[in-house]
């Protein structure tokens, strides 16, 4: 993920999730005006942020990795990079728990599905014509690993059903097979 520009009168989130059979489990990046921090949110119970591995002034980019591990743990890698790729502020590496019931395994294998979203989500009520922004947010080098090798998990592909449907006037999109950039504006 690569950071943009943005209004800090909003809460900001870069998210990529693991949908299991009851809902969602969120993880990645929230901004709510004092920096980038990894954040979980289970829907099914629990959101927690981690503002001790708070991304220093100089990351630019982050690597963000998630992944099921069992019916009850999820695993989310993070780590901040700058203009020049090196690797800036603590690394996020952990397990977490999550809602029993949501993951469901089969012949050894976690059955879910992924999705990625970013959000602007304003301070106090939802009005979306608040001037609020978010511009020249990226998602890069998108992919999937299938057990044996990456692949794309590009838009249009028949890894990805569904893409930015919520508030569609207020986003501006461009993909390519790996990278999504994205604007939105609350204008």
């Amino acid at each position: 993920m690569k950071g943009g520009d943005f209004d800090e009168k909003a809460t900001i989130g870069a998210i990529f999730g693991i949908y299991g059979s009851k809902h969602g489990i969120d993880l990645g990046l929230q901004n709510t005006g004092s920096g980038w921090s990894p954040c979980f949110y289970d829907v099914g119970g629990t959101f927690s942020t981690f503002d001790k591995y708070k991304a220093p002034s100089t990351a630019t980019n982050a690597i963000v990795v998630v992944k099921p591990v069992n019916t009850t743990t999820v695993h989310m890698y993070i780590q901040f990079k700058n203009s020049s790729g090196a690797n800036v502020g603590s690394t996020f590496d952990r397990d977490i728990k999550v809602s029993s019931g949501n993951l469901v395994s089969s012949g050894n294998k976690i059955s879910c599905r992924y999705y990625r979203f970013a959000s602007l989500v304003p301070t106090g009520s939802d009005n979306q014509s608040d001037g609020t922004y978010m511009t020249g947010g990226q998602f890069t080098n998108c992919q999937l690993h299938n057990r044996s090798n990456y692949v794309s998990w590009g838009i249009n592909t028949d890894r990805v059903t569904n893409a930015w449907k919520v508030s569609s006037s207020k986003i501006t999109l461009s993909y390519t097979t790996y990278n999504d950039t994205f604007n939105i504006r609350h204008s």
